[in-house]
Order: C-alpha cells, then sequence, then structure tokens
C-alpha cells in the first residue's frame, strides 16, 4: 500500500470514529484497528509501547478531539509461538491504581478450536482493575464458568505496591491444575474439573466395587 493510499485510508477511519463519537458510540479496539490499518498499528505502537533500557513500556494517553478519547497498546505473541503445559513467567510494574485503567497478562489460544469465547479458553496470569485499588486477580475462563455465565474461577489478593515496584507474577501448567504466583507465594489454584470429575467417578466406582465384595462375602459366610 503506497503512502497515499495509506493515508486516505487513515482519514475514513478517522472521520468515521468521529461520526460515532457525535452519537456517543466510539469503541477503541486496537485488534480491529491493527487488522485493518497497518499504519495505524504503526502509529499506536510507537506512541504507546516502545522498549527502552531493557523494558517493555506501555502506557495509555488522553486525546482531546479527533473522536478517540484515549489509546493504549496490547502486545500479541500471536503467529510468533504456541505454548502449553511448563512454567510462565512474567515481571511487571502496573500503572497507578486509577478508575479505567486495566493493565493485564493473559494467555488466549492462536486458534479456537472449541469455538469463540469463552468456548476455547482464557488464562489470566494477573489483571488489575484499576478502581479496585491493590487488587490483583488470576482467572481461568471457560464455557462453564465466566463472566457471562455468572460464574467466575479466579482468585484475587492484595499488593498495595504493585504500581511502585516490579514483582514476578508466574502461571505453573500442568493437565491437572493452574497454579498462579506472585514472587513465588502461591496465589490462587485452578483443577482440571475433567479429571476431578474423572477422579470422583473412579472413587465412586472402586467403592460400589468394594461394597459388593464385602457383601458377596458375607453371603458366603
Amino acid at each position: 500500500m503506497d503512502a497515499g493510499a495509506a493515508h486516505r485510508r487513515w482519514r475514513a477511519f478517522a472521520s468515521r470514529l468521529q461520526t460515532l463519537a457525535r452519537i456517543g458510540r466510539v469503541v477503541l479496539r486496537a485488534k480491529r484497528a491493527h487488522e485493518r490499518l497497518p499504519v495505524v498499528e504503526a502509529a499506536l505502537a510507537d506512541a504507546n509501547s516502545w522498549v527502552s533500557g531493557g523494558l517493555l513500556r506501555i502506557t495509555a494517553e488522553r486525546h482531546e478531539g479527533g473522536g478517540v478519547p484515549f489509546t493504549s497498546a496490547r502486545i500479541r505473541t500471536k503467529g510468533k509461538g504456541d505454548w502449553v503445559y511448563g512454567r510462565f513467567e512474567v515481571c511487571a510494574k502496573v500503572p497507578p491504581f486509577r478508575r479505567g485503567v486495566w493493565p493485564a497478562i493473559w494467555m488466549m489460544p492462536t486458534d479456537s478450536k472449541y469455538g469463540r469465547w469463552p468456548a476455547s479458553g482464557e488464562i489470566d496470569i494477573l489483571e488489575c482493575v484499576g478502581h479496585k485499588r491493590a487488587t490483583m486477580h488470576a482467572s481461568v475462563h471457560t464455557t462453564a464458568a465466566n463472566h457471562r455465565a455468572g460464574k467466575l474461577t479466579s482468585g484475587h489478593w492484595q499488593c498495595d505496591d504493585a504500581d511502585g515496584e516490579f514483582h514476578v507474577y508466574a502461571l505453573e501448567w500442568s493437565p491437572a491444575r493452574l497454579r498462579f504466583f506472585q514472587d513465588d507465594e502461591l496465589v490462587y489454584t485452578f483443577e482440571n474439573p475433567l479429571l476431578e470429575a474423572a477422579a470422583r467417578a473412579e472413587a465412586e466406582a472402586a467403592a460400589r466395587a468394594e461394597a459388593e465384595g464385602e457383601g458377596e462375602a458375607a453371603a458366603r459366610d
């Protein structure tokens, strides 16, 4: 795409945002902007995320006019690697606790093998909802457990200096369970419900077999 065409597409996109803003329906979704306008992706990356001093820095910026009140950035590894099972660590400092700020370190599947969200799952190693000061969350979203279903599978804990100091947030993922840590302290465990159900069924079958065996032995006596 040449520079003139990219500029015209950007102008058209910005005009549409301004129109939506006037009727109060502006939603900035970085995913859509990135997919439709590569030039916008580059601009947002320059403005809202960069690497300096050995750190990846992500910021949110307020804008006056132009139909886009805020911009930020989402860093994705989609198409660059896929991981399942193991230990995953992220050393991070969240932005100051403020309403409207929602930093997150999360894992999504590359392919929605089992269907659209939440059928294919989501693992949140860390979420920090800005208006809940110093409250940190680790969550697992599934078809059976998600906010739309009115059931959340998550753990939460307090970290008063999360916006001032770096901490190591980690996930240990195995077929049986997901364990979440902050600075090597266990903060939440999610047990695989399928394995739990299988274990219960196995235990119940063993108990029935034992009871039947005892009954047969008593009858012979």
